[in-house]
């Protein structure tokens, strides 16, 4: 299902909202195989630096119509700004530690105007004010930003080969990164392999309040105990970093579209762990009541440098 979820944007003249839709670049030859990518009318990019893997891949956003575009040339230089922002970790043989851009992290977790999208918006266009030339192979309509952030047969076979992504409807398209200026032609598949509920990108954006809606795949009223449904419902679940370790509806060897259990807990985990007992009791106490199946929490928001996610605050 496509993943559009409204933000505001904080303007001159008004508040307005835009979607959001989660897709992933598909990379079936990294451990961690999806990485996050965002497609928006104002920008389409990925929003972490995933530098253990040649060529690297992500570090910002650009303009829609520089989606499909080869890597610019002559290679511009990179405003010195931009290359301060990063920190360089060394990557681990999982890839789950990258550079990631530090826009936010010393921004207090209590300020109205950091928590605003419009606010974090302009402060990442003072930081990265870079203007390129690049031409596109044709300009990517947003039907096939839909489709993409639709693609879950893409997740399921990820194929490897031109034949095998025209029988898949597999969307490929040409992507480079804005740190280095490298890229190719990369394989585009649904983002619920990095983030299923969306909810991330308004997290990196430190929106206060958000409303997750989720259309179960198992029955909560029936499930013997957390994990049980965590292990269904992996996409909830493992925001907590709380998916099962094994699991009778995982793939084999306790993978989740060929990711291992526990590096896709820490690929989407960004809240608490003990915040999803709370959760799946509360929510099956609501359903037991015959009522709407709803919960309003408060969580303490976890960094995680995959999603590009900066914690310390407070999210209802």
């Amino acid at each position: 299902m496509p993943r559009c979820y409204v933000i505001v944007q904080k303007s001159l003249v008004s508040r307005r909202p835009f979607p959001i839709m989660m897709g992933a670049i598909m990379l079936p030859d990294q451990l961690l195989g999806f990485y996050p990518v965002e497609f928006c009318p104002l920008y389409v990019g990925a929003p972490a630096f995933y530098s253990d893997m040649s060529p690297p891949v992500g570090g910002g956003f650009v303009d829609p119509i520089g989606l499909n575009t080869p890597p610019p040339e002559p290679k511009p230089t990179l405003p010195s700004p931009i290359v301060q922002a990063f920190q360089a970790t060394a990557a681990n043989a999982t890839g789950y530690d990258n550079g990631t851009l530090l826009t936010n992290i010393s921004a207090p977790a209590d300020s109205s105007r950091n928590s605003s999208a419009g606010a974090l918006g302009e402060r990442l266009m003072q930081l990265q004010p870079l203007q390129v030339t690049a031409k596109p192979a044709y300009v990517v309509p947003l039907k096939s930003m839909a489709g993409i952030s639709s693609s879950f047969i893409t997740n399921m076979y990820q194929p490897g080969g031109e034949l095998t992504r025209q029988l898949t409807g597999t969307e490929a398209l040409k992507f480079w990164n804005q740190i280095t200026f490298e890229g190719g032609l990369y394989a585009f598949a649904d983002g619920g392999t990095v983030d299923n509920l969306a909810i991330t990108p308004l997290l990196r954006r430190r929106v206060p309040k958000l409303i997750m809606c989720v259309a179960a795949s198992a029955n909560v009223s029936a499930a013997a105990s957390p994990a049980d449904w965590g292990g269904f419902q992996w996409d909830v679940s493992s925001l907590f970093g709380a998916a099962p370790p094994t699991h009778a509806s995982y793939n084999e060897n306790n993978t989740v579209v060929g990711i291992p259990i526990d590096l896709f807990n820490r690929k989407l985990q960004v809240f608490p762990t003990e915040g999803y007992d709370e959760l799946f009791y509360a929510v099956r106490n609501a359903t037991a009541t015959g009522g709407p199946t709803h919960y309003l929490a408060n969580y303490t928001v976890l960094t995680n440098p995959f999603q590009a996610v900066f914690g310390g605050w407070q999210v209802e």
